[in-house]
């Protein structure tokens, strides 16, 4: 009979093992990749700005590097040429006499016809003959000073080189072989010319280089951001325009022919996406208004048939059917405030709801003698609809005028946030450790006045799907404060 074997308890920590290394090496990569992508901005214009910043440095250090090295080939070339001349004419100087052909000829070098600055000693200008012999004759400015010849330089070739001169001077040197047919002599010939002066305004043009791709680079950096800046300010007006269907003063993007050929389109997605979520609302509102009347008459008739039964049963019945027909109407109207609160556009001034419902209020209560007082600008507006402002509105008025003794006060303005309605009473009030409990559903402090416990509750709900809140505390009056806070979309 066959045993089944079961796992190792080391099998199974091994596999933990590398299960742990594998995780852990999976955080380590997505650590190393956030890093790296934390060094690109997320800002398109930052982007472009950066992008094209570099871009610019490149091509101006590729630009300066080109630049200086053309500058110095040119002054080098000048220079060579410069020596050339002086190669040319000193190869007129010489002057050879050979009387005798026995005799070794005679060499000697016109001086007259050059430059003072072969005159002067270490002037930064040398010239220097050497005869086949090793004789040699060297410019004045030279003093004793020998110049570096190459041992061999064949007539008619040209050699150039960089050498240590006299005064530790860096010379650039030029010889050539000069075939003298008559006499049979190569005489070499060799001229040097200082290049610290060359070098000198090499590092001057690259100073003058640098400063004018430097500020030649922030004019075009800075062109660029103003470039980036107007090229955005179409998108900035767009999402200034979304802004406003967001909070409910517009409708919808508005026309194509106000933004730039590019965003167009996206402008007219954004609109048939609004259109759209308006159609999903309007249909989802006309489902709710067919679930009402559709519940609204089995409910009725439920109540009617035991309106005239004391039974226990029918007791039961009746308050079951009556708690079913508040919850059915309390998640009714919050199904149809969730719908409406999603529609744009829709705005309601706050006056042209309160004032109606204080004037009712006042003449249901005009045996207590209430004194109701507003403070509501003419122009201030809730981002929603009339209806759902009037329910929560009512309810909070109802619940101050129930509880106040003399005094009511509405008052309602908004900052640079958010709209404030705040509804107060001079009433006994709430004690602190129940303002907690205020709004919870179908929680009632006092049972004794008339009440479902609903009102509070419906007001939260709906101030919620505005995105809002409802908060209560102690009132100036002595009473209750209930403020409805909505921020801005």
């Amino acid at each position: 009979m066959s045993q089944t074997s079961k796992p190792s308890e080391g099998a199974a920590t091994n596999l933990w093992s590398k299960l742990r290394a594998s995780a852990r090496r999976r955080a380590d990569e997505d650590k190393q990749a956030s890093g790296r992508q934390s060094l690109i901005p997320r800002s398109i214009a930052w982007r472009l700005i950066l992008f094209s910043t570099l871009v610019i440095g490149l091509a101006f250090l590729l630009g300066g590097l080109v630049l200086s090295r053309l500058f110095y080939w040119h002054a080098i070339t000048t220079t060579n040429r410069q020596l050339e001349d002086i190669l040319s004419n000193l190869a007129l100087d010489v002057s050879i006499e050979q009387p005798d052909r026995q005799q070794p000829a005679l060499v000697a070098v016109d001086r007259s016809g050059q430059e003072t600055a072969f005159n002067s000693p270490f002037s930064g200008k040398y010239w220097q003959i050497t005869e086949p012999g090793g004789k040699i004759h060297r410019s004045d400015s030279l003093l004793d000073f020998e110049l570096a010849v190459p041992a061999v330089v064949r007539p008619g070739d040209v050699l150039v080189d960089t050498h240590r001169g006299p005064e530790s001077q860096t010379v650039l040197q030029r010889h050539r072989a000069v075939y003298y047919r008559d006499f049979g002599l190569v005489m070499r010939l060799s001229a040097a010319v200082d290049i610290s002066e060359v070098r000198a305004l090499h590092r001057s043009f690259n100073f003058y280089l640098f400063v004018s791709l430097i500020v030649l680079g922030a004019v075009l950096v800075a062109g660029i951001f103003l470039q980036v800046t107007l090229a955005l300010r179409p998108l900035r007006r767009a999402q200034a325009k979304l802004k406003q269907v967001r909070k409910g003063s517009a409708t919808n993007m508005g026309s194509g022919q106000d933004y730039p050929p590019e965003i167009v389109p996206l402008v007219e997605e954004i609109d048939a996406l609004i259109a759209d979520n308006q159609t999903i609302v309007e249909r989802a509102r006309k489902q709710v208004g067919n679930l009402a009347h559709g519940l609204k008459t089995p409910l009725s008739v439920l109540q009617n048939e035991i309106e005239q039964d004391q039974s226990v049963l029918a007791v039961t019945v009746r308050r079951q059917t009556a708690s079913i027909q508040e919850q059915v109407q309390r998640y009714l109207a919050l199904a149809r405030s969730v719908a409406a609160s999603q529609q744009r556009g829709v705005q309601t001034k706050v006056n042209e709801v309160a004032m109606p419902l204080m004037r009712t209020l006042g003449k249901i209560h005009r045996d207590k003698g209430l004194i109701l007082n507003a403070q509501i600008a003419p122009d201030l507006l809730f981002a929603g609809e009339h209806q759902d402002l009037q329910e929560m509105l009512g309810n909070l008025l109802d619940n101050a005028c129930k509880w106040a003794q003399g005094e009511v006060q509405l008052s309602a303005k908004r900052d640079d946030k958010a709209l404030m309605i705040c509804v107060e009473d001079d009433g006994p009030g709430v004690a602190d450790q129940d303002l907690a409990n205020l709004g919870a559903r179908g929680k009632r402090l006092d049972e004794l006045t008339p009440g479902t416990g609903l009102g509070l509750s419906i007001v939260k709900d709906l101030a919620e799907v505005y995105k809002g809140e409802l908060e209560f505390q102690r009132s100036r009056l002595g009473g209750l404060s209930a403020r409805l806070i909505f921020p801005d979309r």
